[in-house]
């Protein structure tokens, strides 16, 4: 009996406890509004928490209490933010997708080292001490973006620096906010063309740092407007352009990716031999049909023959 007491009032305690919370939680019962299911369901269910809120659930939660004046979601793109109006009938956002870029194509042959940084392990802690590159703008390749990708998509390869695989990025940010150096940029998926540096340093400072380093001369700008040059780093703001126009940068820093992916164009030799050929070839052209145009210089005299 003395153990059969204390079992049966545990018994009795825990059935009065489930009647009430019953009871309380039909008392007390909020209706949901129908649309957060319709909206959970559309959703990318990634996760990801790049939106601002927790989960999916939230954010659709989040959409039906402010009838959609929240920023669209940034993995789900324009086809979630079609869906996501229609629900709700409201306008569409204005969202384009997105994918990460890392801006730097600075391996270990191309790029200057400052040194070893013994018993560092990650991007954060070698930002504080100075990044182990005379360029303080370029990739550290510890990788601490690749730890908080939720698809894998970013990978450090041999040359050290990080490459996003835009086939698997879904466009969350999380790299983006990571980064210690702000290396990492989001860019529309549709943009074909990049100019892989990030440095903002002076031009001779940039040079001596890496070979592969935009040193804001201005060239592409002359072959294209959508090259932009600001804090003397230069940005493509287009869609696409020429092949060509990529050749005027003298450091090869700019790579169109309709011709040479990011990942081939960092870390291949042979992509950037055959880049290196087709450059030559280009120049030798464009000089040939500079010197066809140039008219016959004019004899300065009768007896004087051109």
């Amino acid at each position: 009996m003395s153990i059969l007491i204390p079992i049966l009032v545990l018994t009795g305690v825990g059935v009065v406890a489930g009647v009430a919370l019953a009871y309380f939680s039909r008392v007390f019962y909020v209706p949901e509004d129908p649309r957060v299911d319709r909206l959970e369901e559309i959703l990318p269910g990634a996760n990801c928490g790049a939106c601002g809120f927790a989960g999916c659930r939230d954010y659709a939660k989040g959409l039906v209490a402010k009838n959609g004046d929240v920023p669209p979601c940034p993995v789900g793109g324009k086809a979630t933010a079609e869906k996501v109006a229609a629900i709700l009938g409201v306008a569409v956002a204005d969202v384009e997708d997105q994918v990460a870029l890392v801006r730097c194509a600075g391996t270990r042959e191309r790029a200057a080292a400052r040194g070893t940084m013994v018993g560092v392990r990650d991007c954060a802690g070698a930002a504080l001490l100075g990044s182990p590159k005379a360029c303080r703008f370029g990739c550290m390749g510890f990788g601490d973006c690749g730890t908080v990708c939720p698809t894998k998509a970013i990978t450090v390869y041999a040359g050290g620096v990080a490459v996003v695989d835009a086939d698997l990025c879904i466009g969350c940010g999380l790299c983006v906010a990571k980064c210690p150096i702000d290396c990492i940029q989001m860019v529309p998926k549709s943009r074909r063309v990049h100019v892989l540096c990030n440095s903002r340093d002076p031009a001779l400072v940039t040079r001596a740092a890496c070979k592969v380093g935009c040193i804001a001369c201005n060239l592409c700008t002359k072959k294209d407007a959508a090259f932009v040059v600001a804090s003397n780093v230069a940005t493509f703001t287009g869609a696409s352009c020429d092949p060509e126009a990529c050749y005027a940068c003298p450091n090869d820093v700019i790579v169109h990716t309709d011709r040479y992916g990011v990942l081939a164009f960092i870390e291949s030799a042979e992509a950037r031999a055959d880049y290196e050929a087709e450059k030559t070839e280009f120049k030798e052209k464009e000089k040939a049909a500079r010197a066809a145009a140039r008219p016959a210089r004019e004899p300065k005299n009768a007896g004087e023959q051109p």
